[in-house]
């Protein structure tokens, strides 16, 4: 459908909500469409709404037994409903059906550290990025969690390698310079500010990290 395959090309570019509109006009064509049913409901999640996005995501799953990509989902949008637990199950589920899904492990990493189960959240980052250089937010994840154990040499190893690999991403210059204000490198923290700003003029990280030095 040409609708679905435009929502699918507007999440791509990180457009969602042209992307949401997309989905619901091929829904609207066709409500027998499973996948376009299943990649509203991501959509929905990344826009914050995840109230809608899990009836979605479940009515999905159940026209989609054992598909990793909907689970993978349904763990995300139990993670912003502030429900770790049950994250963790799905995102567990999403990695049996599918045990080399970068965003599942990084998910149940993430689930994990709410629970407090650090070294088994850190072996799933670590799996994660070593799948390869795209998987950028599991890194920063990484290098939050070694930061968060006190490991702020091997933290920043972590940061500047998110840097190389996803360059024009603004979180990887925020956490940088998070980790750069920490060592006290303070006029390389400013410039990782800077650069991360110039990239999302709204990131309220970097937009404090800079009042820092103002």
């Amino acid at each position: 459908d040409i609708h679905h395959d435009l929502g699918v090309a507007l999440m791509i570019l990180g457009r969602l909500e042209d992307a949401v509109q997309a989905f619901e006009q091929a829904l609207a064509l066709d409500q027998t469409f499973s996948e376009t049913r299943r990649n509203l409901g991501l959509a929905l999640a990344g826009l914050g709404k995840p109230v809608q996005a899990l009836a979605l995501l479940r009515q999905a799953l159940n026209e989609l037994p054992g598909d990793a990509e909907t689970m993978f989902g349904l763990g995300n949008t139990l993670m912003a409903l502030d429900d770790p637990e049950a994250a963790d199950d799905w995102y567990s589920r999403a990695l049996s059906a599918d045990p080399a899904h970068a965003g599942a492990m990084n998910g149940l990493a993430t689930a994990l550290m709410a629970q407090g189960e650090w070294d088994l959240a850190r072996g799933w980052l670590e799996q994660a990025v070593a799948l390869g250089p795209e998987n950028v937010q599991a890194r920063i994840n990484l290098g939050t969690l070694l930061l968060s154990l006190g490991d702020v040499t091997e933290a920043q190893m972590q940061y500047e390698r998110a840097v190389a690999d996803a360059p024009r991403m603004a979180a990887a210059w925020t956490h940088l310079g998070l980790v750069l204000e920490e060592k006290c490198s303070l006029e390389a923290a400013r410039q990782a500010y800077a650069r991360g700003l110039e990239l999302d003029g709204d990131d309220p990280e970097n937009l404090h990290g800079l009042a820092g030095f103002l």
